[in-house]
């Protein structure tokens, strides 16, 4: 028998046919009890950030609106869940039999065998009378659309709390996995033309070592305290010295891939910074870190890990935006 959860993985689509739903970072994840009270505390932090103060209020005020563009009374949700009940009814029967839904199921795109289908319209069909009502389609569509703007929330707010993090717990590394995942999420940037110019090089101790003797060989110095960090990766972006507008156009698309990567970080508890700067770009550093500069240079690096109780997230405050939606949107006819 087909789970609710799998039946509802079905039917999603239809819900996004007229409820926006964002992607979710997800996976099986086991973390440890410092990990989960930084989960916790990035849920804390955002709660107080948008509850707090005139500013903060300000930000309340324009999630309000936000939540506005979604069904909150029971009216709205009875007239959102007609109006795609009447796309499921395609012959206006007043209600759906099996092939209708296999209809709107494959104009959707959305695989399911015959048998996952017909337990999926059992499912809806809850009196068995082999159509279903809008009085059976209504609870269901109800229940969805919480889930929906449930998930669309938490992934918003997880987007909105990211902060830079300037003090990492050095007794804590971040497992490969996580590291893994975060280049998944990173690779599947938007890219010009497919050219996917990225390159990810995990730097180890004896490898950052080296890095920070060579920082300190320069003017600035500085790199006392590189070894402290637990995780270095090195972002690398392909070089076409015959097109600078290609070159430009890759380049854009590994910022892009790297902002995944750190938001990838970050829903797992994990802070990231990206860093730059004139060691980064000499021959020496790319030698060290097995970059042929022939073909491709450093966009930048990201170090992570999971933030220093002592000055990692609670004595930082993330930085409000000068700008407010208002201050950047042109809205034009």
């Amino acid at each position: 028998m087909m789970s609710n959860k799998k039946m509802n993985l079905l039917l999603l689509p239809l819900i996004v046919l007229l409820a926006s739903k964002a992607p979710a970072v997800s996976g099986f994840i086991v973390r440890t009890p410092q990990q989960t009270s930084v989960i916790n505390h990035h849920k804390r932090e955002y709660r107080h950030r948008t509850r707090t103060n005139v500013s903060q209020n300000k930000n309340h005020a324009k999630r309000k609106h936000f939540l506005e563009s979604t069904p909150n009374s029971s009216m709205e949700v009875e007239e959102r869940a007609t109006e795609i009940f009447n796309k499921f009814d395609v012959d206006k029967s007043g209600g759906i039999c099996v092939d209708e839904l296999v209809e709107v199921l494959n104009s959707l795109e959305v695989e399911a065998t015959t048998e996952e289908t017909n337990a999926l319209f059992s499912y809806l069909d809850v009196n068995g009378d082999g159509s279903i009502s809008l009085e059976e389609f209504l609870p269901w569509y109800s229940g969805s659309l919480t889930d929906v703007v449930t998930e669309r929330d938490d992934f918003q707010n997880m987007l909105m709390s990211r902060r830079t993090v300037n003090k990492f717990d050095s007794s804590s590394p971040v497992s490969d996995d996580v590291l893994r995942r975060a280049i998944k999420c990173a690779i599947e940037a938007p890219n010009r033309s497919r050219s996917e110019p990225w390159g990810f090089i995990k730097v180890g101790p004896a490898t950052v070592e080296k890095l920070q003797e060579l920082n300190a060989q320069g003017t600035m110095g500085g790199g006392k305290t590189w070894n402290e960090i637990p995780g270095w990766c090195v972002v690398t972006t392909k070089v076409t010295p015959t097109d600078e507008v290609v070159e430009a156009r890759d380049l854009r698309s590994t910022f892009c891939a790297m902002q995944n990567f750190m938001l990838s970080m970050w829903s797992e508890g994990v802070g990231s910074k990206w860093t730059e700067g004139p060691t980064q770009k000499t021959q020496q550093f790319a030698d060290i870190c097995g970059i042929d500069t022939s073909t491709d240079k450093v966009a930048g690096v990201i170090w992570y890990g999971f933030p220093a109780i002592d000055g990692g997230l609670n004595n930082e405050i993330k930085t409000q935006r000068k700008k407010d939606v208002d201050d950047v949107l042109t809205d034009l006819p």
